[in-house]
């Protein structure tokens, strides 16, 4: 499912764009449909896989200080706020 030219760093990278999108630009990003997409890349760089880099870049999320901080908080209010 991930290509091969994905890199630990490259996974790192959108990971991190998805999470300054996700919790910080909620207020500049009034589209729900390109936070909700951005909800579904990372779901799917996150998902369970046989592929090696997956795992690590579900720990990199786990570890990540802005989605310790406000990540269920942004997911929270992207999705009750749809409802």
């Amino acid at each position: 499912m991930v290509p091969q030219l994905l890199s630990t760093r490259n996974i790192d990278d959108i990971l991190d764009l998805n999470l300054v999108i996700i919790c910080v630009s909620c207020h500049y990003i009034q589209n729900p449909h390109i936070l909700a997409k951005a909800v579904e890349v990372m779901n799917l760089l996150c998902a369970p896989s046989e592929h090696t880099l997956l795992p690590k870049a579900t720990e990199y999320l786990f570890n990540h200080h802005l989605a310790q901080g406000s990540l269920v908080h942004a997911l929270n209010k992207l999705y009750a706020g749809n409802e």
